[in-house]
């Protein structure tokens, strides 16, 4: 069987700006298990991209974070088990 599935791409513009005053930290999310996005998608299993975005919500609150880059995953039929994110904040390490 098959889950069925598409690929799109989409292209905005993009402002960069320089970075905030701040400390600047690599937060990586390893060791999930993964899966298949059509055979898997019914198992209780973490999606890294789901979790990264949870977890600087729970550390970080509304505190202002300015994200570098966020990666995870590589194909695009995945329930991906790995995620790192590269950002700045005004909030030391202490804080966190």
């Amino acid at each position: 069987g098959s889950a069925g599935g598409f690929t799109y791409s989409l292209t905005r513009s993009l402002e960069t700006t320089a970075p905030q005053a701040g400390s600047a930290y690599h937060l990586v999310l390893d060791g999930l298990v993964g899966g298949h996005s059509g055979s898997d998608i019914d198992k209780p299993r973490g999606n890294a991209i789901i979790l990264m975005a949870q977890a600087l919500q729970a550390i970080f609150g509304a505190d202002l974070v300015q994200l570098a880059s966020l990666t995870s995953g590589r194909l695009d039929n995945v329930i991906p088990s790995r995620s790192e994110a590269v950002f700045v904040t005004e909030k030391s390490r202490a804080d966190v």
